[in-house]
């Protein structure tokens, strides 16, 4: 797999209020690539639209293809690894929004998305059509703030003409997982008072999957980080304070959203 760095990968934290939705905002821009460079992404449920005004752009994830060109292409929720391939110049932004934030910025229900790559030429990202616009008229131009600007502000318009108490909910519910995703569906319906239904209700809704894959994968997604940062003592005493019932479920659960295993991972970033 190809480094970051490789494409001069820049990943930009949004401005007030826009990062309670949007994660990150990234370029990637490499005029004189000539090479195929391949990138595993692992998923955190959250959408994703990426536009791309250069050449190949080509995405994977489970059975779905896509190619991505300058109307831009919605990425939905998905527990699955998603893979990324440039081929020639790179010249290409994304914006990747939090599990519980998407939605405020797309015309169709989340679980309609889950799973797809979506060819946004019926402008699914909402507005994107102008939004495009704007980006290929700078695209030539090696402004990075320009073009950060230009999303943060069309962004900002669809986000004014949104908020409900259900996003509130949401991110809750979020937050309560993000601090313990060991949490199960009924302890989280508990807390926020409301049925075990009401949580899969708005899950379905506004993020795509269901609660209990969000939870997996947010787990995966810790674990993963601690396996990368060597902050524990073994694989086996790492599942068993993670809550697995034995090592063998760990590695398929691992395996599962990763596809590679625990030990195969540690020690690729040991490399």
């Amino acid at each position: 797999m190809s480094d970051l760095t490789s494409i001069n990968y820049q990943k930009f934290t949004p401005s007030e209020p826009l990062r309670v939705y949007v994660q990150a905002i990234w370029l990637a821009r490499k005029f004189e690539n000539t090479q195929a460079l391949p990138f595993e992404i692992l998923s955190d449920c959250g959408a994703s639209v990426i536009f791309n005004f250069s050449d190949s752009l080509h995405l994977a994830r489970s059975s779905e293809r896509a190619v991505v060109d300058h109307n831009g292409t919605v990425i939905g929720p998905s527990k699955d690894l998603l893979k990324m391939t440039f081929n020639g110049p790179v010249n290409a932004l994304g914006i990747h929004f939090l599990a519980s934030g998407g939605h405020v910025f797309f015309s169709q229900a989340m679980d309609s998305l889950a799973n797809r790559f979506v060819n946004n030429n019926n402008n699914i990202f909402l507005g994107s059509s102008k939004l495009s616009e704007q980006l290929l008229s700078l695209t030539v131009n090696d402004n990075a703030q320009a073009l950060i600007n230009i999303v943060e502000s069309h962004l900002m318009n669809e986000l004014k003409q949104y908020e409900n108490q259900a996003q509130k909910r949401l991110r809750h519910l979020i937050k309560l997982i993000e601090t313990d995703p060991s949490f199960s569906l009924q302890e989280l319906a508990n807390m926020l008072k409301v049925s075990t239904r009401e949580v899969q209700r708005i899950f379905k809704q506004f993020v795509g999957v269901a609660p209990n894959t969000f939870l997996r994968v947010n787990k995966i997604n810790q674990l993963k980080n601690k396996i990368a940062n060597n902050e524990f003592s073994t694989l086996t005493q790492l599942a068993i304070d993670s809550g697995y019932f034995d090592q063998a479920h760990f590695i398929r659960e691992f395996k599962l959203f990763m596809q590679t295993t625990p030990k195969q991972y540690q020690k690729r970033k040991q490399l």
